[in-house]
């Protein structure tokens, strides 16, 4: 990478998408389909966010990736 704005965009985007990725998929879907996570004698307490919440939580999360991004692509200029 030779230029700020294709290593700040490339880090923003993978770091969004894992952020997206990791609340829908992850939290959601395959923990509330997997009885994997249930512990013995909890099976009443809710152990899975509500979508609001994981929607909500991703959400207030992009613009700190956005910054982490920047930190990212100047690391990362730096380094190479």
């Amino acid at each position: 990478m030779r230029d700020f704005k294709t290593a700040y965009l490339q880090a923003l985007l993978f770091l969004e998408v894992v952020n997206w990725f990791d609340g829908i998929v992850l939290d959601r879907l395959w923990v509330s389909h997997s009885k994997f996570w249930v512990i013995p004698g909890t099976e009443d307490l809710p152990f899975v966010k509500p979508w609001k919440t994981v929607l909500v939580k991703r959400s207030l999360a992009m613009p700190v990736w956005a910054v982490i991004a920047a930190v990212v692509a100047g690391l990362v200029l730096l380094i190479f």
